[in-house]
């Protein structure tokens, strides 16, 4: 858990049974009342983006998610293989 002092943007919280990226955040200050952080949040498993408005010091609930990262290795497999080939025939 984390607080509202936490949030930045790529950050991913969970928010009534939903992922939701944050896009953008600030906060707005008063003179007499509390301060006010606001988001604006874009859906990872829908396509929706929404506001959200907490007070200050409110507990929010990042998420951390792990993306495979079988591209790279896909990417750098033929170079590596090339360089062993043109290197081990001299």
């Amino acid at each position: 858990m984390a607080n509202t002092a936490d949030i930045s943007r790529g950050m991913i919280l969970k928010l009534d049974g939903s992922l939701y990226s944050v896009v953008e955040f600030g906060e707005n200050k008063t003179a007499r009342a509390a301060a006010k952080v606001w988001a604006k949040l874009k859906g990872v498993d829908n396509s929706r983006t929404i506001e959200k408005t907490w007070n200050s010091g409110d507990t929010i609930f990042p998420v951390r998610v792990e993306k495979e990262s079988t591209s790279i290795f896909t990417r750098m497999k033929p170079a590596i293989i090339l360089w062993t080939t043109a290197h081990s025939s001299k």
